[in-house]
């Protein structure tokens, strides 16, 4: 599952796959915290990842990171 939507495994894995680059401390930081932190440090292509990943829902993402606000960016093409 993926934002609590039903995927395959194969979608899963590319998706899985493609947000590589969340790498969360967690030593000295409460989970919130430690989202947050990453989130103020990684780069807009790393954050679009999630953001437009297909299946990102916001609500689903603030329950679990507390992040509230989060820009989507289309995608270029």
């Amino acid at each position: 599952m993926i934002f609590n939507k039903q995927v395959t495994e194969e979608e899963f894995e590319r998706v899985k796959e493609s947000l590589s680059a969340i790498k969360l401390e967690l030593q000295d930081l409460a989970y919130e915290k430690a989202w947050a932190k990453w989130w103020s440090e990684a780069k807009q292509e790393d954050k679009d990842k999630i953001l437009n990943c297909g299946y990102f829902d916001q609500e689903i993402f603030t329950g679990i990171t507390g992040i509230k606000d989060c820009a989507i960016t289309m995608p270029s093409t």
